[in-house]
């Protein structure tokens, strides 16, 4: 039975006391030395906390800069595949893109392919330019490239896209278009204090702040900030670099695929100017005060600060997860009361961690929190879910050829592939029924795309088995089928049993159904098997195949079922 420190340690030198010595003896020294202290870890994490700001905010851009370039080059990349006619109406869908070219990989030299669409540019600045659309040699190496081109009526920016062949996989190709300076710009507006810029290899200004800068055309490839990111084999970086006699505190982000950077600025007086101002201020009156009584201070503050400094230790450790923590202190005063306590705390909170960590082993980790923070008593809630059940083909057959070892070893390698696949996508273990697995979407933890989810980690669990199949062979060992029934709707989740002995799980005809519909995935000799409520909640994001109604067991009517074979992107 755990004790309480108060009734058993006596306070003999109250810590008010103390307090009251050092403020009377002292009082303007300590409150000098506090704020000298205070301002050099001011300073120190105000420059650290700047330079990670500076350096999160370059990573974010460049993030969004690579994004942007991904999604127009799809753009680009899918008008080049199309027909004339559907490429036209595609060109007239992306407002992004003013001018488009294809050119060709001849033998000497590219040409540029004439089509006669009539659709290679929406205005007159983009038609002056289309003929400047030859692309860079870059891409005809397979690489993609992204140029600034000007024009007095606008800014804009050439991409170019390497197109491969379909039989061969060969470059054949080469699409560059011309798209609006904007659809980057608009990513570098100003930062409260920082400003940002994207910039190319060759020292062309790609994106800033200021529109005006980028008219005037200039090149950055002798600022040492460039030239420090693109010699480096690191493909971010920060540090200080002087720029026209002023220092500034630069951070870069590289996006190597397209051969340019992100670099984030700030005057290096700006940062320091208020914290400098205070520093100064604070030395220049502790210089005055310390002299006056450093042996009583240091005395105080030696037997004050130094319990306190280990809480803090302390609580960084537990604020990592780290219970085990040892306690030193010895005295006999709050301080000392405060401490001791503290570490009955961490054992307390060791012990939950301990509880909770074998609970995870048993249920998922939604369940788990619920069951340590919530009542546990009986009964459930009514959600709409969708339920999984998936199960091993042949599973009686492999258990009586094998020993029960190799079978367990079996099952823990599969399961263990599944329930990555079922996590992945949001989903929850109900519960292990022997080679079986039960898994929820939308209970009890609400989720709209429910059934979406539960489909997209049939096919991930589709593929992980596949990849384990072909470990598996590989060995030697017998290749693993299973099969999955999906289906929708209303089913009551929560605590089932008796006040001593219950268990958290789903109950409801949509369980029921689900079961059935893995019973029949032999019997249509495929995988995933879904029912129509689950087809009617992600309608169009799957490629699926109509399959007879089905005679399910306790059902009087037939059911419509439906054989998923994959992402509908995918078939497209």
């Amino acid at each position: 039975m755990k004790t309480d420190p108060a009734k058993n340690h006596k306070v003999t030198f109250p810590i008010g006391w103390k307090l009251m010595a050092m403020m009377v003896a002292m009082l303007a020294s300590g409150m000098t030395a506090v704020v000298f202290l205070a301002t050099q870890a001011y300073l120190r994490d105000s420059l650290s906390f700047i330079q990670k700001s500076e350096s999160d905010l370059a990573g974010q851009l460049a993030g969004q800069v690579r994004e942007q370039l991904q999604n127009l080059s799809q753009q680009v990349a899918l008008i080049s595949q199309l027909e004339k006619s559907q490429a036209a109406k595609l060109f007239q869908q992306y407002p992004e893109i003013e001018a488009f070219s294809l050119w060709s990989l001849g033998k000497s030299s590219p040409d540029r392919l004439d089509f006669g669409l009539g659709f290679d540019s929406k205005s007159k600045a983009a038609r002056a330019l289309v003929a400047d659309l030859k692309p860079a040699t870059r891409a005809f190496d397979g690489l993609p490239e992204v140029e600034r081109r000007s024009h007095p009526s606008g800014q804009y920016i050439l991409l170019s896209i390497p197109i491969t062949g379909i039989a061969n996989n060969q470059i054949t190709r080469v699409a560059s278009a011309l798209i609006r300076a904007e659809t980057l710009l608009g990513i570098f507006k100003k930062k409260g204090v920082f400003t940002s810029y994207l910039v190319h290899r060759s020292g062309q200004l790609l994106g800033h702040s200021s529109p005006s800068l980028i008219a005037s055309n200039p090149n950055f490839k002798d600022l040492d900030v460039v030239k420090a990111m693109f010699t480096s084999p690191l493909d971010n970086g920060q540090g200080e670099f002087t720029e026209g006699g002023v220092a500034y505190l630069k951070a870069f982000k590289k996006i190597n695929a397209w051969d340019v950077g992100v670099v984030s600025m700030i005057p290096k007086r700006m940062a320091t100017a208020t914290i400098e101002r205070v520093q100064s201020e604070a030395i220049w009156v502790t210089g005055i005060v310390l002299s006056l009584a450093i042996g009583l201070i240091s005395f105080f503050a030696t037997t004050l600060t130094r319990p306190i400094r280990e809480l803090v230790v302390l609580s960084g450790k537990i604020s990592k997860g780290d219970f085990g923590v040892q306690i030193h202190h010895q005295g006999r005063d709050e301080v000392a009361l405060l401490t001791r306590s503290f570490g009955e705390m961490a054992k307390g909170l060791a012990e939950r961690e301990r509880i909770k960590s074998a609970f995870q082993k048993y249920h998922s980790e939604e369940i788990a929190e619920r069951i340590l923070n919530s009542d546990l008593s009986l009964g459930g809630v009514r959600h709409e879910a969708s339920i999984l059940f998936c199960d091993i083909r042949g599973f009686t057959d492999f258990s009586e050829k094998h020993s029960a070892t190799e079978v367990v070893e079996m099952l823990n390698e599969y399961f263990g592939v599944l329930v990555g696949a079922i996590r992945q996508n949001r989903g929850l273990i109900d519960k292990f029924i022997g080679d079986a697995v039960l898994a929820v979407w939308g209970a009890p933890v609400t989720n709209p795309d429910h059934a979406s989810d539960a489909v997209r980690a049939a096919i991930a669990m589709r593929n992980a088995l596949a990849d384990l199949n072909i470990i598996r062979t590989s060995r030697g060992q017998t290749a693993i089928k299973m099969g999955i029934g999906i289906h929708s709707g209303d089913l009551i989740a929560g605590n089932i049993g008796s006040v001593d002995r219950m268990e958290h799980t789903v109950i409801g005809d949509t369980v029921n159904i689900a079961s059935r519909l893995e019973g029949i995935t032999k019997t249509y000799d495929t995988d995933i098997i879904i029912s129509e409520s689950v087809l009617r909640r992600c309608e169009g994001l799957f490629a699926t195949e109509p399959l007879p109604p089905a005679q399910l067991k306790g059902k009087a009517d037939l059911v419509n079922i439906y054989k998923v074979i994959g992402y509908q992107m995918v078939i497209k």
